[in-house]
């Protein structure tokens, strides 16, 4: 039995082509947009935490944010807050942001220059630890 040579035509080469193509692209992940900034100070009152996601709102917020023109921004975040993230303080979030919050999937506070777990800004009242000890040596 003898085998007759393929003729490869035009056709054939386009057809090839984008079936490999196609392969490639359905392989390929779309890349994942860069997250987005803001930051702010979180408002007095507004941090709330229910069930592993926490919500806060901040005031001043600026970044890469929905429209210019916002005095307030809620971000809402799912995992463990960091220890410098509490009211009152600021804070860097990094996430998606939609028209009325950011989905952050990672937020930053701001600490001292010189950080000092007795006197941290996050905490109410000093450790049992600490309490003895002059905070402005």
């Amino acid at each position: 039995m003898r085998l007759e040579p393929v003729r490869i035509t035009p056709g054939l080469v386009l057809a090839v082509l984008a079936g490999v193509g196609l392969a490639a692209a359905m392989r390929t992940p779309a890349p994942e947009p860069a997250p987005h900034q803001v930051g702010g100070t979180i408002a007095r009152g507004s941090l709330v935490s229910t069930a592993g996601e926490h919500r806060f709102v901040l005031v001043a917020p600026w970044g890469d944010l929905p429209r210019a023109d916002l005095r307030e921004l809620e971000v809402r975040y799912r995992g463990v807050l960091p220890d410098t993230v509490c009211e009152g303080n600021e804070v860097l979030a990094r996430g998606r942001v939609a028209a009325d919050h950011v989905r952050a999937r990672e937020l930053l506070g701001r600490s001292p220059s010189k950080y000092d777990a007795c006197w941290h800004p996050c905490r109410r009242e000093p450790p049992p630890a600490c309490r003895d000890r002059d905070p402005f040596p």
